[in-house]
């Protein structure tokens, strides 16, 4: 587990069909972090290989030892992100990094585990990697993306709406028709 290789953590591959037969949709802020715990210490860091450790002091992480995907992310009180307030939070004083701490405190959504202990899951499928990031978010206090492709194929393919289906095709660098072949069987 070392966060000075961010291509290693943080390259997506584009895939038509999963091998684990499920596909899986994230809605990305673009506060994209991979969080290191080792012990009870945290080191997060942008997909650039930033350390924003600083930025977020009020970030706190159970002990253990992982590689967290996830977002950095702040919500208005209606619980919509805020992705200038996030901007805001990389200054370079440290009293002003504390009082933005207290005033618009982030926190960090998880949406993958990428290592657990000393075992890399880069290669392990996705739903192996989910089942186990659940059991620590449960031990640990984690807030969960949940967001998939399945649930939004709860409805016929002709009722969902352009914009969504516009935004998943992004997100997943395909085309509309691309989007119809994905195997969206729901897993577990």
């Amino acid at each position: 587990m070392r966060p000075d290789e961010p291509d290693r953590w943080l390259n997506a591959e584009r895939v038509r069909t999963p091998a684990d037969g499920t596909s899986r949709f994230e809605h990305l802020a673009p506060g994209r972090a991979i969080v290191f715990v080792d012990g009870d210490k945290a080191y997060i860091q942008s997909r650039s290989g930033k350390d924003l450790t600083r930025y977020f002091p009020e970030l706190r992480f159970a002990p253990g030892r992982w590689v967290l995907d996830g977002e950095l992310v702040i919500r208005d009180p209606e619980g919509n992100l805020e992705f200038d307030a996030l901007q805001s939070r990389i200054h370079p004083a440290e009293s002003r990094i504390n009082l933005l701490a207290k005033e618009i405190p982030a926190s960090y959504m998880v949406f993958d585990l990428l290592a657990e202990g000393d075992e890399t899951l880069l290669g392990a499928p996705l739903a192996k990697r989910r089942a186990r990031l659940e059991a620590i978010a449960e031990r640990a206090g984690l807030e969960m993306s949940s967001a998939s492709v399945s649930a939004l194929f709860t409805k016929q393919p002709s009722q969902l709406k352009l914009t969504t289906l516009l935004a998943l095709c992004t997100a997943l660098q395909c085309t509309p028709n691309d989007l119809f072949e994905l195997d969206t069987t729901p897993s577990g």
